[in-house]
């Protein structure tokens, strides 16, 4: 018999099917609602925001009311923009109970801007501001096939009901622009029980305005403390981790694709057919992860679409990994093949597998621990704790279930040492309050927290703070051309200033391209000039298996790559000065 789920799992159910209903009936457009009797009630109406927009796209003064409707240009005075922290809410009175019908919520969706449509958004109404009608949902995917720049409306049709206040929520992950929230209904006030006398919002509702703690976050921001020195390597903070290659499992690895980051071999003669001789070891780390599943399913963001992962996505990611022969078992066998002609009978390598980003839209994540409760990580209506604790109990969940997989597998030649947060950014106080408890149950399990930030990433210089053992810098300089090189030297003085590591990125077109070779190798050159090469953790991010390919392509520049990547883990790179 199917195990009973909880309020969240059945909510998130009847709020997919209520979706479903408003989307299919409408009374059209403006000119339709005006001419079926209905009108803007919301219009020149105050509200409350549960936390302001950015100063740099402010609310110049009740603009969610007041008519006026942005274009396609973020610019324009009419967006105000919104940047991550989870969800805001708007809470609308009407100054008296009303019939409402629909409501619209116009955003803008640029993604070549990091403007995103809100994964969710919800819609409450209530009488007098104390009891609220069930929240009823409008998900992304929803909106159909997207075009940019363009605006969209969330539209909540065929309501029917009578309120006075109008609560609209939407989740924000990375930036979302809202320009006007209309409430079509009948200007007529209508007697309803509850309705009469209401003295207006409770002082205490969390949803009108910032919290003390999301103002701290927001205001002065609170740094790791000033170093000057990079994250050393070898380092027992960081288990004994030096130079940690990413291996993305969207494909499969095998023991040959393995080889060539466990161990070196030198070049061959492309006219003679040997077997590779590993006569060092290359890559000593190795971090697993995956951005989405095998269906599309996000382990990470939902921004550029895509539907959060699961629960039975995360299991299905711990399946992969630990698949006979694959992943984890062909860097087993790697490390057992390399040492057949490595004398380094104790060596085994360090291991770091990711977490995934319990995504705070998700309302029916799934059933952890055999309760029969689905989880909800909205924190919106369950609140802010109980977000949190159904945050943590996933990831308590996974990470028990990856030890006991690791256990049973009983691997000879690889050693556990830490879990990877998956999202490069720290999307509020929620997520540093929840790192900090993820951090407190790695610690009490011998187990490490790592963190890569992306450059200019929220609450990058708070990693200590937030929990984690150790975090290295991303400088995003391989991936746009019009990154100038010096963000090289600003991203490695900001891993210095505040004790972090440094990630060397390398993209496929390094495979056909010399002038993005000579991109790549530019971070080797910084390394070693500014001295990080030697003292600091380093992370190597590479798409397509990039120093595969480079290994057995019979272009020596492409092969090149390789070499100098081994002669930089090793500390002994040394730039072409001509």
């Amino acid at each position: 018999m199917e195990r009973s789920r909880d309020r969240a799992g059945e909510a998130a159910r009847i709020f997919g099917l209520l979706a479903l209903v408003v989307l299919a009936t409408s009374f059209g457009s403006e000119e339709a609602l005006a001419g079926a009797g209905m009108t803007n009630l919301a219009h020149g109406m105050p509200y409350w925001l549960s936390l302001p927009p950015e100063p740099s796209y402010p609310d110049q003064g009740n603009e969610l009311t007041d008519g006026v409707k942005g274009g396609t240009v973020f610019g324009q005075p009419a967006w105000q923009g919104h940047l991550r922290e989870q969800f805001r809410v708007v809470t609308i009175d009407l100054q008296a109970v009303k019939p409402v019908r629909e409501v619209v919520v116009g955003f803008l969706h640029d993604p070549s801007a990091g403007i995103f449509l809100p994964d969710r958004t919800l819609l409450q109404t209530s009488v007098d501001g104390h009891t609220w009608t069930a929240p009823v949902a409008l998900a992304k995917h929803e909106f159909g096939t997207l075009t940019s720049p363009a605006r969209y409306e969330a539209a909540f049709r065929n309501l029917d009901v009578a309120a006075r206040y109008v609560r609209v929520v939407f989740f924000v992950e990375v930036w979302v622009f809202v320009d006007e929230i209309e409430v079509w209904g009948e200007d007529r006030i209508v007697a309803v029980p509850g309705g009469e006398g209401a003295g207006g919002l409770p002082e205490d509702d969390p949803y009108l305005g910032p919290s003390e703690q999301h103002e701290a976050w927001r205001g002065s921001e609170p740094t790791s403390a000033v170093r000057d020195a990079y994250f050393p390597p070898g380092h027992p903070g960081a288990g004994g981790v030096r130079h940690m290659v990413l291996i993305y499992t969207h494909g499969d690895w095998l023991v040959g694709e393995a080889l060539p980051y466990v161990a070196y071999a030198p070049r061959q003669d492309p006219r003679k057919l040997e077997i590779p001789r590993w006569e060092d070891w290359f890559f000593d780390a190795f971090l697993f992860l995956a951005l989405y599943s095998p269906d599309g399913k996000q382990y990470g963001s939902t921004a550029r679409g895509g539907e959060p992962a699961t629960w039975r996505d995360w299991l299905g990611f711990l399946d992969r990994l630990f698949t006979p022969n694959q992943q984890l078992d062909a860097f087993e066998q790697a490390v057992a093949r390399a040492k057949q002609t490595i004398d380094d009978p104790g060596y085994r390598a360090k291991v770091v597998v990711m977490i995934p980003y319990p995504i705070p839209s998700v309302l029916d994540f799934g059933d952890v621990d055999g309760s029969g409760r689905s989880l909800s990580f909205a924190a919106y209506p369950q609140g802010r704790e109980a977000q949190r604790k159904a945050r943590f109990a996933a990831i308590e969940a996974y990470v028990g279930e990856l030890e006991r997989r690791w256990r049973e597998r009983n691997f000879e030649h690889l050693e556990l040492v830490g879990l990877y947060w998956l999202a490069e950014e720290l999307n509020g106080y929620e997520d540093l309050r929840l790192v900090q408890d993820v951090s407190q149950l790695l610690g009490e399990k011998g187990l490490k927290l790592f963190w890569i930030p992306h450059f200019g990433a929220s609450g990058w210089a708070r990693w200590e703070e937030a929990g984690f053992d150790v975090a290295i810098y991303q400088p995003n300089y391989m991936f746009n051309d019009s990154v100038p090189l010096s963000r090289l030297r600003e991203a490695a003085e900001g891993a210095r200033r505040y004790g972090m590591g440094v990630e060397i990125e390398a993209d496929a077109t390094v495979l056909t391209s010399a002038d993005r070779r000579e991109r790549y190798l530019a971070y080797l050159r910084t390394g070693a000039e500014l001295g990080f090469m030697t003292t600091s953790i380093h992370a190597y991010y590479q798409e397509r298996r990039v120093l595969l390919e480079a290994w057995i392509s019979t272009d020596p520049a492409v092969r090149g790559l390789y070499d100098a990547t081994y002669a930089y883990v090793k500390g002994v790179y040394e730039p072409d000065t001509r």
